[in-house]
């Protein structure tokens, strides 16, 4: 922690997949949410849970993001 500019742009990058994630489900509450505008954060949101899917418990298929982002 002697550089805290570095810190900070670090603690930011780990957890910016979060910041994406509440940004969808923000868009998806007001009825914002455009498949066509935001479809690559959907890719990314896909491609991080496909990759953690032992640490959140469940097998992720793009067919149930492709669902959950048409409701």
């Amino acid at each position: 922690m002697y550089d805290l500019k570095e810190y900070r742009r670090e603690v930011l990058a780990r957890f910016k997949m979060y910041s994406l994630v509440f940004k969808f489900i923000q868009l998806k509450i007001t009825g914002k949410f455009s498949i066509i505008k935001h479809g690559m954060d959907v890719v990314k949101i896909y491609q991080h849970m496909k990759s953690e899917e032992a640490r959140y418990g469940m097998e992720v298929r793009m067919a149930n993001m492709i669902k959950v982002s048409r409701i």
